[in-house]
């Protein structure tokens, strides 16, 4: 399984670039089987994402 992981990773640094980011393994997957895998809606990028303890409750309103 690890070798089948590692080339996965290798094709879609091929495809996509060595800085692609480890998601692009799943955009090669979704490519060849001509299908979206995302969930649908509006979803915060991870590194926007703030701990509770620094979010004040006016934040939620903006």
């Amino acid at each position: 399984m690890t070798q089948a992981t590692y080339a996965r990773f290798r094709e879609a640094a091929a495809r996509y670039g060595e800085n692609a980011g480890e998601m692009t393994v799943c955009k090669v997957i979704e490519d060849d089987a001509g299908v979206a895998l995302r969930v649908a809606g509006v979803w915060v990028a991870l590194w926007e994402v703030k701990h509770p303890a620094d979010v004040t409750p006016r934040s939620f309103l903006s």
